[in-house]
């Protein structure tokens, strides 16, 4: 072909600045009109200046390359510049942006229940629950999520998925403030009933009663006025806990649904808009870093607000009480609020992030040249809008080519069955520190979300920054994971190990060998109700069962004295103080097996996202999600609570029901808490051991399959 181009004073092509299908030839009449000249026209232009210019610009090329790659390797060295570059970019409606208001909200999502499980104490104690009943609560937020995910993540993935983030992230806000507001509707406990004891004293039933001077103290050594009183309690209980409860499972319910599109299309969003696709890594391991911190961060709220009286007022109680319930529903109006302020900006991102301009390809290069022209070609494809019945018809074969993966499929059964442990672990893990190692609710929850935060922090951005550093593909991440499992499985059997000595309560009547001469009687003159477990420290430095087990006939919740089972005839609310060793070797290894837990995490992210297809790759994060919160976040909860049921050795009984625990045999808790945990971390140990074998085995195949076409005659 000619080229009638006009040529630039140094003798080379003239271009415009402008995009490639808007380029038009100067001479029209050596042209014919219609399209397919125009683009043949504008494809042979292309190459020949190409061709024309690439001995000249050959040595030029190489310079610019070595400087090209010495930038990158200073831009990779400074991690600071390429985020702020990120965050001034387009006027700060960007990638960095909004994986930050995205992971924030999200983390906020996905904390609600983790803050359940920190007030896990109070909620029973203020609905009456069993650990079964509780643990259905958390598991409530699964079933819903499980509604929609697979299908959200096949037809919402062409959606502005910037404005549904927050849509759905404003109906997470309104749906935990309701939660909150079941407070108004809670049962009436003792304290309220010793408040509004005027309206009760009189006749109830064949006896005359005097509540205020009957419930002075109902633990104490009295005459079966307790009783009685239990009973008025529940007379004036005119709200059924079992209402309140359904409630929570609702509410936990909308939460799965709202979280699961956002959960599957984040990641996705963020490695579609990521200008280099090894830092998606770093950007995605935010994602999962907000979302673990937010869960240690919300510890710390509910050890705060686990030192607040439910009805904010102070009747002398403490939180070592073992009837104190804290102001769980403060947690719940924190969460909301914070959800919709920063739910909302999400709105105003564009539906696909713009890209920064790329450095013009130089007209010298014929690699650059064929590289645009494929890039233009498969943009302008990529842009076509799928329908949704062609959607719905690909929807088999995408699952198809999902489930036949090997790979893929170990990936999740491995991924299932140690989530599946740990979340059942984690769901209880206030509760275990709280009976195993004697600490009050509130410093439980300081403790979990210290080692929230640690492991969170250094273990999530010490994974990222290892696959980013070392540019980890598939075969580098399966080994990472298999070191750190190995280590893990070591460490966990360690500390399954470690315990405290149950300490001694003298006057247990549930032991007849703890029982002083003659206590028997006096036990029996007091009318001490075995389900009045509140343990105390006598002035002889021996923990007694309860007031009414020590013979204390005068008291407050604190103090109590003429304790005639006592010989110093005083005593104080609470265990007294002793050591145990084992607790801080406890959290020592439990900090170090999370972080490497932790670190493990963003390698399998990307294990998900990458094993699958491109044109899969949304669809196999639904899928992977899918299969975890069916196979394992749903039934954890419910099913480790049962098991923790099983071990209970002293129910609380109100109304004639069943309801929260309030001791524990001690050996058998820790045995089904971490035997599960064990043998799943085993189980997904051979599980990536299978992986990293069948990609070996695939990645030689290919290898051989090159060297034979390298081979091949021309």
């Amino acid at each position: 072909m000619e080229n009638n181009l006009p040529e630039n004073e140094v003798g080379l092509p003239f271009y415009e600045d402008v995009e490639l299908h808007n380029m038009k030839p100067v001479d029209g009449n050596n042209l014919e009109t219609d399209n397919n000249s125009k683009d043949i026209y504008e494809r042979d232009k292309l190459f020949a200046d190409a061709h024309h210019e690439q001995e000249q610009q050959q040595t030029l090329m190489n310079t610019d390359e070595k400087s090209m790659k010495a930038d990158d390797t200073n831009g990779e060295k400074n991690t600071c510049c390429f985020i702020w570059k990120y965050v001034t970019f387009n006027r700060g409606l960007n990638i960095a942006t909004l994986t930050f208001l995205g992971s924030l909200t999200n983390s906020l999502t996905n904390a609600v229940a983790p803050y359940i499980t920190s007030q896990v104490s109070s909620l029973e104690k203020q609905f009456g629950l069993s650990s079964a009943e509780f643990g259905f609560i958390n598991s409530s937020n699964d079933i819903g999520y499980l509604l929609v995910i697979l299908a959200a993540s096949h037809f919402a993935k062409d959606a502005h998925l910037p404005k549904l983030f927050s849509v759905l992230t404003l109906f997470v806000g309104v749906t935990v403030g309701c939660m909150s507001l079941t407070y108004l509707l809670r049962p009436i406990s003792y304290l309220e009933l010793l408040e509004n004891s005027a309206s009760l004293n009189g006749t109830f039933g064949n006896n005359s009663v005097n509540v205020t001077a009957a419930t002075s103290n109902i633990y104490l050594c009295s005459d079966g006025k307790s009783r009685i009183v239990e009973e008025a309690n529940c007379a004036s209980d005119q709200v059924k806990s079992r209402t309140l409860y359904v409630w929570f499972v609702f509410s936990m319910i909308i939460l799965g649904v709202c979280k699961g599109p956002t959960s599957s299309l984040l990641p996705t969003y963020i490695d579609n808009n990521v200008p280099k696709k090894h830092h998606s890594s770093f950007f995605i391991g935010l994602m999962i870093t907000f979302s673990i911190l937010g869960n240690g961060l919300i510890f710390v709220l509910g050890g705060f607000i686990s030192q607040i009286p439910v009805d904010l007022e102070d009747k002398g109680m403490t939180p070592s009480d073992p009837n104190w319930i804290g102001a769980w529903w403060i947690g719940f109006l924190f969460i909301a609020a914070i959800t919709i302020l920063f739910g909302f900006p999400l709105m105003f991102y564009p539906k696909q992030m713009p890209r920064e301009k790329q450095p013009k390809s130089r007209p010298g290069n014929l690699d650059s040249a064929v590289e645009l022209f494929v890039r233009e070609t498969t943009e302008n494809h990529t842009t076509e809008k799928t329908s949704f019945k062609e959607k719905l018809k690909e929807l088999p074969s995408s699952l198809k080519g999902l489930v036949t993966n090997p790979i893929f499929v170990l990936l999740v059964i491995g991924d299932c069955i140690l989530v599946f442990c740990f979340n059942g672990l984690w769901s209880f893990s206030a509760k275990y520190f709280e009976h195993q190692f004697f600490l009050p609710v509130w410093k439980t929850n300081y403790v979990l979300a210290s080692m929230g935060v640690v492991t969170s922090l250094v273990g999530i951005l010490a994974g990222c920054t290892i696959i980013t550093r070392l540019k980890l593909e598939i075969r580098g991440m399966i080994m990472m994971k298999l070191v750190a499992y190995c280590i893990c499985l070591g460490l966990e059997i360690i500390i399954s190990f470690l315990r405290c000595e149950a300490p001694h309560l003298n006057n247990n009547p549930m032991n007849n060998s703890s029982l002083y001469a003659n206590m028997t009687e006096l036990i029996d003159d007091c009318n001490c109700d075995i389900r009045q477990y509140f343990p105390i420290c006598g002035s002889d430095q021996q923990n007694y069962f309860s007031p009414c087990h020590a013979g204390c006939a005068d008291g407050n919740y604190f103090n109590f004295t003429n304790c005639f089972g006592i010989p110093g005839m005083s005593a104080t609310a609470g265990l007294c103080p002793f050591e145990c060793q084992a607790k801080n070797i406890f959290i020592g290894l439990s900090t170090i097996n999370n972080i490497l837990a932790m670190a493990s995490i963003p390698a399998g992210y990307l294990l998900v996202i990458r094993t699958p297809s491109e044109k899969d790759k949304a669809l196999g994060i639904g899928f992977y999600s899918m299969i975890l919160s069916g196979g394992a976040f749903l039934p954890a909860p419910v099913l480790f609570g049962r098991a923790i049921d099983s071990v209970c050795i002293l129910w609380d009984m109100k109304c004639n029901e069943r309801g929260a625990c309030k001791l524990y045999d001690l050996d058998n808790l820790r045995r089904v808490v971490f035997f599960p945990m064990i043998v799943g971390r085993f189980i997904s140990l051979l599980a990536f051991a299978f992986i990293f074998f069948l990609h070996s085995r695939k990645q030689k195949k290919l290898n051989l399959s090159k060297i034979s076409e390298k081979g091949a005659p021309l």
